[in-house]
């Protein structure tokens, strides 16, 4: 077997390759591009079929690359920062921190790991590929909507927090796309207004909304000479934060599409109540769920579990894991605030975490975690009929 140790970067990986007698196979740089990866990784193959690569669980530069290991059937291992920081300096006895030290030790800390016995089974690395893009498309959204916010604030002070509407409706996008300008909305009137979205695609206008709209424009006074460069870049927002909402209803129709061929999809969203979108990115990332021995396990990939900590002074000090599987735990999350406001008996228990004394998230977190053994059950009857 081949251990390859690799230090992630964002433009591009330090690799180290040892032997199972620590014997230095390879070292070097690897560009982070997907160009790069297949003859890399055939060159290793060449020496040994059996590889296992191990990094840091940090940054997620990584993560195109150790997917498509996977898929080829490489044993990837994630180790934290300060288990590699331990061993190079206490064990390799290097103090120098470089690119090419902290690869060795990763490759070397990665020998003494003990082996799998069976090769974990992902399935399902195209529906991941989709739920993950759909994340990054969210994201994406509510960073331009915050944007957005942010702009018309500036030059339309008028329209305070308290009166902003909804950045989710599609009218005012509409509305901020066509006329950004305060003056021309109140140069327009309701009535131009009303018809001139109607004509672009709003189906419904609400008019009582224009008409505060229309009257706080006419109070808006504020003049600067950037003002002309904030309205045409709301403009450009309003623009923009609409073709991310088409990108993301595409997306979904593509997920819906092939989560529609996975049963545990459709046996996932009747037990929990959600919607197929957020079934198929639960099951894209937990891929097969025999490779999970209980929920626990399933709850500590999660990152839901919580990590005890007694040493020294501390005792028995509870806090949330750090290193994670970050979409599995946002999709968790998701789906408990949507039962939230959906089921009573979620309700109830969000509310006697809250009387226990429980912040908001560290009662979201409890019932998402509560909802994991939901998940397990379901997808593990599905698993074993």
């Amino acid at each position: 077997m081949i251990v390859v140790g690799l230090d992630t970067g964002r433009e591009s990986h330090w690799f180290h390759a040892l032997s199972t007698d620590k014997v230095s196979l390879s070292q070097g740089q690897l560009p982070n591009e997907t160009g790069s990866y297949q003859g890399w990784a055939e060159m290793l193959e060449s020496v040994d079929p059996c590889i296992r690569l191990v990094l840091e669980a940090k940054n997620g530069y990584a993560s195109p690359l150790d997917q498509y290991l996977v898929g080829r059937g490489w044993e990837v291992v994630a180790v934290t920062a300060g288990a590699v920081k331990t061993y190079r300096e206490k064990v390799m006895r290097q103090h120098n921190k470089t690119d090419g030290t902290d690869a060795e030790a990763i490759a070397r800390l990665g020998l003494e790991l003990a082996p799998r016995t069976t090769q974990a089974s992902q399935p399902r690395l195209e529906l991941r590929r989709l739920t993950r893009w759909r994340v990054r498309l969210v994201k994406d959204l509510t960073r331009e909507r915050n944007r957005l916010r942010r702009c018309i604030a500036a030059y339309f002070p008028e329209l305070t927090v308290d009166r902003m509407p909804n950045l989710k409706a599609g009218y005012l996008l509409t509305l901020f796309e066509l006329h950004p300008d305060p003056r021309v909305i109140a140069a327009l009137g309701v009535e131009r207004l009303a018809a001139n979205l109607r004509e672009h695609g709003c189906r419904r206008v609400p008019t009582r909304a224009l008409v505060d709209f229309v009257a706080l424009a006419a109070r808006n006074c504020y003049e600067s000479p950037e003002r002309g460069v904030l309205v045409q870049e709301a403009a450009l927002l309003a623009r923009r934060i609409k073709g991310l909402e088409r990108d993301i209803a595409d997306i979904d129709a593509l997920i819906e599409q092939s989560g529609g061929e996975e049963p545990g999809v459709a046996d996932l969203a009747a037990r929990t109540g959600v919607s197929t979108v957020q079934s198929a990115s639960v099951l894209s990332e937990v891929q097969d769920i025999l490779n999970f021995a209980s929920d626990d396990k399933l709850a500590s990939y999660a990152g839901l579990a919580l990590k005890r900590d007694q040493t020294g002074r501390t005792r028995n000090r509870l806090h949330p894991q750090m290193v994670a599987n970050r979409y599995l735990k946002r999709h968790l999350l998701s789906m408990a605030h949507t039962r939230l406001m959906h089921d009573a008996r979620s309700k109830a228990y969000y509310k006697r975490k809250i009387r226990e004394g429980k912040t908001h998230l560290q009662a979201l977190r409890a019932l998402a975690r509560h909802l994991i053994r939901l998940v397990y059950y379901v997808l593990k009857r599905r698993a074993l009929s």
